[in-house]
């Protein structure tokens, strides 16, 4: 997965949904963070998500805004 051209794709190409949500892990690797910073991000409240009886989803939306923040930040690493 990643950002190109202002949107999420996935590892096919697909432009993602920004209703959906993504693991933590999967967040981090779009933001090129760890997914113990994605963790930290939704517990300050930076990215929303919810909590299932499996984990933590992150809402792809929240990373997709997030991420384009980044770039015009021209922030590279948030480890």
């Amino acid at each position: 997965m990643g950002l190109a051209d202002g949107g999420i794709f996935d590892s096919e190409g697909a432009e993602m949904d920004t209703q959906a949500v993504l693991t933590p892990a999967a967040a981090a690797n779009i933001l090129n963070c760890s997914a113990m910073t994605v963790r930290r991000m939704m517990d300050a409240g930076k990215l929303g998500g919810t909590t299932t009886p499996l984990g933590r989803l992150v809402s792809a939306g929240d990373v997709l805004a997030l991420a384009r923040e980044r770039v015009a930040e021209g922030v590279s690493d948030a480890h």
